[in-house]
C-alpha cells in the first residue's frame, strides 16, 4: 500500500511542478518582452502561441517516442531532453527589433531563448502520464485525473506570478528561481520512470479497468470534433484578453486572469468534480452568454467588475462544455498520448487564428465575435439535431428544407436587427438632442433587446440552430458598426484596432483605440470660421487650458521651447503648439497611427506643420524610449510621454533607468511631462519615487473639471505629471498653482527595469 501511495504521489508532484513551471515562465517572459513592443496586447497573444505551437510538438514528441520506443528507452531520451535544454537557462532576451516584423523577431526570441526549456517541461505531463500507466497503482488503468493535477498546477504557477513572484523578485531572481524549479522537476520526472521501470503493471492485472468513449484507434471525425473542441475555447481565451486588455495596462496581473480560468476548466471539466455533464453545460451556456453579447452589442464597459465578470462567465461556461465534451471522449490509455496531441493541434489552432490570421484578415477585434457564435454551434443541444436526423432518415429528407429555412431568417433577422439599430444610432435619431435623458439608456436597449427577443423565443420554440444562426449573424456583423457616429476609417495593426469617427454632424473627428479616445480634431466644414480657427488649437488632453498648456506656456514664455521630443503620436495633437523656429519630433511604435496622423482626410494638426518652412517636424517610427536614447544629450526642452496603450503609460516608459535617460536628453530648464490620466493606476507616486532618488522634484495637476462650454471646445478631462529640476518645477508651480507637489513615503521603492510592484500603484476598479 505504501508503495502503491508513493508512486502515485512521485507521480501527481511531478506534473504538479512541471505544470507550475510551465505557467509561471509564460508571464515571466512576458515581464521580459511587453516592455520591448510597447506593452501591446498582441505581444501576449503571439507568445500564447508560440507556447501553444512549443506545446504542440511537445505532445508529437511523446506521441512518437511512446508507441515506437519502451519505456525503459524512452527515460534516457527524455532526460536527455530535459538537460539539453538546460543550457538555455538561466532565462535572457535579445535586444528589441530596429525595423522589420515584430512578430518575427517575438517568435524568434522566444526560441531561442525559453523554447527549449518549455518543450522539455510541456512534455512531461503526457509521458508521465503514460508511464503512470503501465505501473502498478489501481487507478494506472485510467490517468486522466494526472491531467485535472496538471492543469492545477498550471492555475498556481499563474496565480504565483503577479501575487508573489512579480512583488518580491527582480526579473533576475525570477529567472533563477525558475531555474532551481527547473532541475528539481527534471530530478522528480527521472524519478517517475524509475518508478515505471522498478514496479510495472502486473501480468495477472487487466490492462484497463474503465468505460471510455473510444476503446480503439479515433476515427477521422471523431479527431475533428476533438479538434474543434479545443480550438474553440482556445480562441474564446485569446479574445476575452484582448477584449479585457484594451483598455488596461499590459500588466502580468491582467493577462493572466482569462488564462486561469480557461486552465481552471480544464482542471474541473477532467477531475470527478462538477459532475455536470457537456449537455448540462450547454443548456447553461444561453444565459451565460447573454449577458455578455449585451454588452458587447451595446458598447458598455463601465463598470469594470460586472464586464470582467459577465466575459469570463462565457469563458468559463464555454469552456466547461467543451472541455467536459473532451473528456467524455477520451480513449483509453494506449490512445492518450495521441488524444492529448489532438487536443494541442485544436488549441495551437484556435490561437494561430486569433494572433496570427485575424491581425491580418480583418480590420477589427472580429474573432471574440466569432468565438462566442463558434460556442452555439457545439452546444451539444444544436449538435443533436442532425444526430436525431440521422437516426431517423426519412424525417430528415422531410424536415432539412424547413430547417433551413429557419436557420437562414434566423441568420438574415440577427444581422439586419444590429445594422438597423447601428444606422438608427449613426443618424442621431436617439441622440440626447432628439429624445433627452432617456438616449443613454435608449441606446444600449435598441441594440439588444429585439435580438434577445429572437434568440429566446427560437430557444422556446426548441430551435436551437436557428437560434445559433441569429446570434452568430449578429455578431458577425458587430464589428461592422460604428461607435456613436459614422467610422470613416477603421485599420488594424500589430498594436491594436484604431478607428475615426465622425460626429454626428460631421464637425469633429476622433481616434478611437478600443474604447479610448486618443485625439480629436474640429473640421473645416465651407465658410465657417469658428470651426477653422478651432482646428489649428490643441484639444482633448492637450489643451493651452489644460496641464500641458500649462507647461508648454511656462517654457515658451521663458523662450526656452525651442526643441520638442514627443513619446507618442496620437492624432498629432501636440503639434499645434509648434511655432516658427521650433524642434518638434515625435516617436511613434505602430506605422498604422502614423499613416492616420498624417493623412488629410482625418486630421491636419501634423500638415498644417509641415507646410511651415520655419519648423522642423520629424517623425521616428519605433519604440520610443530606445528611439529617443539614440538621440544627442542635452537636446530637448520639453520631452512629453504620451504613449498609451489603450489606457495605461507601458511600464518600461516609467522606471528609474527611462526618466534618467529623458533627464539626460533634456537643455537646462527643461521638463519631462508625463500624461498619467488613467481609470486604475495612479502613476504619481511612483513618477515622484523615481524622481527622488534622481536628485529631481515632481508635481501633478489633476484637470477633472471640465464645463460643458470647455467640452464643446474639445476639451477633455485629464491628469499629468511633470519632473524637473527643483526650480524648474517649483516655477510651474509658481506661476500656476492648480500643480502641486506629489506626497512619496520614504520607504517607497522607485519602479526599475528590475523590478516594478504594480499592484502598489493599483487604485482599484
Amino acid at each position: 500500500m505504501h508503495s502503491i501511495r508513493l508512486t502515485r504521489v512521485v507521480f501527481t508532484l511531478a506534473i504538479l511542478c512541471s505544470a507550475t513551471l510551465l505557467f509561471l515562465v509564460q508571464p515571466l517572459v512576458g515581464k521580459f518582452l511587453l516592455p520591448l513592443l510597447g506593452g501591446s496586447p498582441a505581444v501576449w497573444n503571439t507568445c500564447l502561441v508560440f507556447f501553444q505551437a512549443t506545446l504542440l510538438a511537445g505532445y508529437l514528441y511523446v506521441d512518437i517516442v511512446t508507441r515506437r520506443l519502451p519505456i525503459a528507452m524512452q527515460i534516457p531520451i527524455h532526460a536527455g531532453v530535459l538537460a539539453a535544454a538546460a543550457f538555455c537557462l538561466p532565462l535572457a532576451t535579445q535586444p528589441s527589433p530596429a525595423g522589420g516584423s515584430p512578430t518575427l523577431w517575438l517568435l524568434y526570441t522566444l526560441a531561442v531563448s525559453v523554447g527549449p526549456p518549455f518543450f522539455a517541461l510541456c512534455a512531461t505531463a503526457p509521458l508521465l502520464q503514460r508511464w503512470f500507466s503501465e505501473t502498478h497503482d489501481p487507478a494506472a488503468h485510467d490517468p486522466y485525473f494526472l491531467y485535472a493535477a496538471s492543469n492545477a498546477g498550471s492555475l498556481a504557477g499563474l496565480l504565483a506570478y503577479p501575487l508573489l513572484f512579480e512583488p518580491l523578485l527582480s526579473r533576475r531572481g525570477q529567472s533563477l528561481t525558475f531555474t532551481a524549479g527547473y532541475a528539481l522537476t527534471a530530478a522528480a520526472v527521472v524519478a517517475c520512470g524509475l518508478l515505471a521501470v522498478l514496479r510495472p503493471l502486473s501480468r495477472s492485472q487487466p490492462a484497463h479497468g474503465g468505460s471510455f468513449a473510444i476503446a480503439r484507434p479515433i476515427s477521422a471525425r471523431r479527431r475533428l470534433l476533438i479538434v474543434g473542441l479545443a480550438a474553440v475555447p482556445s480562441s474564446l481565451v485569446l479574445g476575452v484578453t484582448q477584449h479585457l486588455t484594451s483598455d488596461v495596462a499590459a500588466i502580468p496581473l491582467l493577462w493572466v486572469v482569462p488564462l486561469a480560468v480557461y486552465l481552471a476548466t480544464f482542471m474541473l471539466a477532467f477531475s470527478a468534480w462538477p459532475r455536470l455533464s457537456s449537455a448540462g453545460w450547454g443548456a447553461a451556456l444561453p444565459a451565460a452568454i447573454a449577458p455578455a453579447v449585451c454588452l458587447l452589442l451595446a458598447s458598455i464597459t463601465r463598470p469594470l467588475p460586472l464586464v470582467i465578470a459577465a466575459h469570463l462567465a462565457v469563458l468559463f461556461v464555454g469552456g466547461m462544455m467543451c472541455h467536459r465534451r473532451l473528456y467524455e471522449l477520451r480513449p483509453a490509455p494506449a490512445e492518450l498520448t495521441r488524444f492529448y496531441l489532438l487536443v494541442s493541434l485544436g488549441g495551437v489552432a484556435g490561437g494561430i487564428f486569433n494572433a496570427l490570421l485575424a491581425p491580418t484578415i480583418f480590420t477589427s477585434v472580429v474573432e471574440y465575435p466569432l468565438a462566442i457564435a463558434a460556442l452555439c454551434w457545439l452546444r451539444p443541444q444544436v449538435a443533436a439535431v442532425p444526430a436525431r436526423m440521422a437516426a431517423n432518415p426519412s424525417a430528415f429528407e422531410e424536415s432539412r428544407p424547413r430547417e433551413a429555412g429557419w436557420i437562414a431568417a434566423a441568420a438574415a433577422c440577427g444581422a439586419v436587427l444590429i445594422l438597423a439599430a447601428d444606422r438608427l444610432l449613426a443618424a442621431g435619431v436617439l441622440s440626447q438632442e432628439a429624445v433627452g435623458p432617456a438616449a443613454s439608456m435608449l441606446k444600449p436597449l435598441i441594440r439588444t433587446v429585439p435580438l434577445g427577443a429572437i434568440c429566446g423565443l427560437l430557444l422556446a420554440w426548441r430551435r436551437p440552430a436557428a437560434a445559433a444562426a441569429a446570434m452568430s449573424a449578429a455578431l458577425a456583423v458587430l464589428p461592422l458598426t460604428g461607435a456613436g457616429g459614422q467610422v470613416i476609417f477603421q485599420g488594424r495593426s500589430f498594436f491594436g484596432v484604431h478607428r475615426v469617427v465622425l460626429t454626428p454632424a460631421g464637425t469633429w473627428a476622433s481616434l478611437h483605440h478600443g474604447s479610448t479616445l486618443h485625439g480629436e480634431q474640429a473640421r473645416r466644414i465651407g465658410d465657417d470660421e469658428a470651426l477653422a480657427a478651432l482646428s489649428v488649437q490643441p484639444t482633448a488632453y492637450y489643451t493651452r487650458s489644460g496641464p500641458l498648456g500649462d507647461v508648454a506656456g511656462l517654457l515658451e514664455g521663458a523662450d526656452r521651447l525651442r526643441s520638442v521630443a514627443v513619446i507618442g503620436l496620437g492624432a498629432g495633437t501636440i503639434a499645434a503648439y509648434a511655432k516658427p523656429g521650433m524642434s518638434l519630433a515625435f516617436f511613434e511604435i505602430d506605422p498604422l497611427v502614423v499613416r492616420i496622423a498624417s493623412d488629410n482626410r482625418f486630421f491636419t494638426y501634423l500638415a498644417d506643420v509641415a507646410t511651415d518652412p520655419a519648423i522642423r517636424l520629424a517623425g521616428i517610427l519605433g519604440d520610443g524610449r530606445l528611439r529617443l536614447a539614440e538621440q544627442p544629450p542635452a537636446s530637448s526642452d520639453l520631452i512629453v510621454i504620451d504613449a498609451f496603450s489603450s489606457d495605461s503609460i507601458p511600464l518600461h516608459l516609467v522606471t528609474k533607468e527611462a526618466v534618467a535617460m529623458y533627464a539626460s536628453r533634456l537643455r537646462p530648464g527643461g521638463l519631462i511631462a508625463f500624461h498619467i490620466s488613467n481609470h486604475h493606476f495612479n502613476l504619481g507616486p511612483p513618477i515622484a519615487a523615481i524622481a527622488r532618488d534622481l536628485g529631481l522634484v515632481a508635481a501633478v495637476r489633476e484637470d477633472l473639471d471640465v464645463s460643458p462650454l470647455e467640452a464643446g471646445f474639445g476639451k477633455r478631462p485629464s491628469t499629468w505629471a511633470v519632473v524637473g529640476q527643483a526650480a524648474d518645477v517649483a516655477a510651474l508651480r509658481s506661476a500656476k498653482p492648480a500643480w502641486r507637489p506629489i506626497p512619496v513615503p520614504a520607504a517607497a521603492k522607485a519602479w526599475t527595469d528590475d523590478h516594478a510592484n504594480l499592484l502598489g500603484a493599483f487604485n482599484g476598479w
